[in-house]
């Protein structure tokens, strides 16, 4: 019996930030030393920036409301605006005096926001660059930024363990929240604008008030520090990611866990959801991005940062006990022989061994995989049924069920 086995021989750094298209239908990966851009409907990296040649760390990345540009901040004191399209840097905003670990673009295009570790969040224009206004008040790094739904106000945590509320036009802070007994890692706002949310290496979350800066929930379960939240498009629910390898899904009005999203071996840097609400996203030090369903908390898919093309899999299926393959990077995938009993004794086959060919033609589809990430559990697991039948009718020497378009090989 012949398993695939992954052998990351090169890879990227791990994630640190992800980032969804308004539609859903790309992604935006940032690590150390590039950022790329990824069709979700087709699983192709289709741009990629990367700062290695001169050493520069890119410390968070955000997207314009258009989805044409993309905003990096990083250790060199600055933050650049790329073009999607062309891979051009159209602006550099200079003015902090120490690493930019934070970057958001307001709604609308009034402007950008970065927090640094020189203390202070900045506003600038998009158009012409230049610093609008300076938020002073921090004692430590600013290391997280949100805006909320009006863009009035804007959010900041920081290293101080405090998280403040700031008015934009003014440059005052409206709020301190206290609470949090170690750095403030991130920060969001709730999509009605009536909560804060605040993840910190304390091991917790909270939940405040905007407008009295009341505390209304402390979410206690992870096991080391949250480094990433996340509030779902209806409001009703957080996700967290955390430094103990996993993310949670918490309901919002009564403060439960409702689901553990264990997986990664790692500490878990980044979490989004889907447009739909229905995919939770996160990115880890591990390398790679996972899709859950958020109901059932089932993994989809993994796409893993590899240094170049592209490498997704996902977990073990009924027809694919390895699980299913979309990859031009078919060099990382070492497959085995083994027992078929107990997968004992496995033997890796050489490159161009014919089994192991044969294995790579079968199990390396695109819509096997991609599918995943659209499709209702329900009729992902009933195309699977579809296809076995399939497959023991032609190991029977029967003649096998035609197969709706979609599962043909033409189609795959």
């Amino acid at each position: 019996m012949n398993r695939a086995l992954l052998e990351l021989t090169e890879h990227s750094n791990g994630i640190d930030a992800v980032r969804l298209w308004s539609d859903g239908s790309k992604m935006i990966t940032g690590s150390a030393h590039a950022v790329k851009v990824w069709n979700l409907a087709t699983g192709l990296c289709l741009q990629g920036f990367t700062t290695s040649e001169n050493s520069i760390w890119i410390a968070d990345v955000a997207l314009t409301p258009d989805g044409q540009h993309i905003l990096a901040g990083s250790d060199d004191n600055t933050a650049k605006l790329w073009d999607v399209q062309t891979c051009r840097c159209l602006q550099t905003f200079r003015g902090h005096k120490g690493w930019v670990g934070a970057v958001l673009v307001m709604p609308e295009w009034k402007g950008i926001l970065t927090g640094s570790n020189d203390q202070t969040a900045k506003l600038w224009s998009l158009e012409t660059g230049r610093c609008l206004r300076t938020f002073v008040g921090h004692m430590s790094s600013i290391v997280a930024v949100a805006v909320t739904p009006d863009g009035r106000h804007l959010v900041t945590g920081s290293l101080d363990k405090t998280a403040k509320l700031w008015n934009l036009e003014t440059g005052r802070c409206r709020e301190t929240f206290t609470g949090h007994t170690s750095t403030i890692s991130a920060v969001a706002v709730a999509p009605d604008g009536s909560k804060v949310v605040t993840g910190s290496y304390d091991n917790t979350a909270r939940v405040w008030d905007l407008e009295t800066g009341r505390p209304l929930l402390v979410l206690s379960g992870h096991t080391d520090g949250v480094t990433a939240v996340a509030v779902t498009p209806d409001g009703r629910h957080l996700v967290t990611g955390s430094r103990d390898h996993t993310a949670k899904l918490w309901d919002l009005k009564t403060g439960y866990c409702l689901q553990t999203f264990t997986g990664h071996t790692s500490g878990v840097q980044a979490v989004a959801v889907t447009p739909d609400g229905e995919r939770v996203v996160t990115g880890s030090w591990d390398h790679t991005v996972k899709f859950w369903d958020i109901e059932t908390g089932e993994l989809l898919v993994t796409l893993h940062n590899v240094d170049a093309g592209y490498l997704w899999t996902t977990p073990p299926t009924l027809n694919a006990p390895s699980g299913w393959l979309w990859t031009d990077r078919e060099g990382l995938v070492s497959v085995v022989k083994c027992n078929k009993n107990d997968n004992s004794n496995p033997q890796a086959l050489a490159d161009d061994d014919p089994d192991r060919l044969k294995y790579l033609a079968a199990y390396n589809r695109k819509k096997r995989v991609m599918d995943r990430l659209w499709l209702p559990l329900e009729v992902i697991e009933k195309r699977e049924r579809e296809l076995s039948e399939r497959i023991k009718a032609l190991k029977n020497g029967q003649h096998p069920p035609q197969l709706p378009p979609q599962l043909k090989r033409g189609a795959e």
